[in-house]
């Protein structure tokens, strides 16, 4: 779907008119939809957003340490607010294939960094007052890193769990919305390099330059490159993104099923396949937070 073909039954959350969602807009009022209901006067990228990204011990998100993390708070006409943070990992071991990606070894997390509590409530703090500031938070494939900050949260025993409460911006999952079609890789990386982003191979995986690419790849996938999702209103976005995110996962198991699988001839590789697929699969409903409705 690629116009706005619905009304909007939600007001942006910037907008005069979100106490009365039940009436129709007041047009003195409203800054986010006109009197027919369907049309936003402003894009969205025009407004706040915040990047967002975690680097961490591990693939699996319920499994995963938080090792860094970076909010940039981007507002028109003012300089970057950057949060950053390092954590000493709760005392844990990085694996080695971990830190090569992003750089970050055991020996540097305890000597340098701050105590894992304190960072994961902060995080979580910082993200909390994006969304009561009405800014979305934009990064890559962010079902993963909300996961990983779920769980953390957890083990810290924070007295209620960890929510998304505000509009999110997944990179990710607006590409393949966007180009469904487009063959490569879609990682940051390759997206980068696709919507004119720079992001070089040594900043690469780096959570402070990770959040504000998936940033910008996003700002230029709305605002330039495939306009249409910069005309949907933040509520509306929202929600698609819900029913996109459903519909690849679940077109990413029947690709391995289907197209993967059946050309592997060892029947242990094969089967691990076909797990990953049901793995995919489980949990296709899981955007922007794994085992959240």
């Amino acid at each position: 779907m690629t116009s706005l073909d619905e009304p909007v039954t939600e007001h942006d959350l910037r907008c005069p008119e979100i106490e009365a969602p039940q009436l129709l807009p007041d047009p003195d009022r409203c800054t986010c939809r006109d009197a027919d209901g369907k049309t936003r006067r402003e894009s969205w990228v025009t407004g706040p957003i915040s990047g967002f990204d975690l680097e961490t011990t591990h693939a699996d998100p319920e499994l995963a340490r938080i090792v860094t993390a970076t909010v940039v708070e981007i507002r028109p006409g003012q300089d970057k607010v950057v949060h950053e943070w390092l954590s000493d990992v709760d005392g844990e071991e990085i694996p080695q294939e971990a830190a090569e990606i992003h750089g970050v070894t055991t020996e540097r997390a305890r000597a340098e960094g701050r105590p894992h509590a304190e960072v994961v409530a902060e995080i979580r703090q910082v993200l909390g007052q994006q969304w009561r500031d009405a800014a979305a938070v934009a990064g890559w494939n962010l079902s993963y890193d909300f996961t990983v900050l779920a769980h953390e949260c957890l083990r810290i025993r924070q007295a209620t769990p960890f929510l998304v409460t505000g509009y999110v911006l997944d990179g990710f999952v607006l590409d393949k919305a966007a180009d469904r079609y487009r063959r490569g890789k879609r990682t940051l990386t390759a997206a980068a390099e696709h919507y004119r982003i720079h992001l070089s191979e040594e900043d690469a995986h780096s959570s402070a330059a990770d959040a504000l690419a998936a940033a910008r790849v996003i700002w230029r996938i709305a605002a330039q490159d495939h306009p249409w999702i910069g005309e949907l209103p933040l509520p509306e976005l929202h929600k698609r993104q819900v029913r996109w995110f459903t519909q690849q996962q679940q077109s990413f198991a029947k690709y391995l099923r289907d197209k993967v699988a059946p050309g592997i001839d060892d029947p242990e590789e094969r089967a691990a396949l076909l797990d990953r697929a049901d793995d995919v699969d489980a949990q296709a409903d899981g955007w922007p937070l794994r085992g959240a409705s």
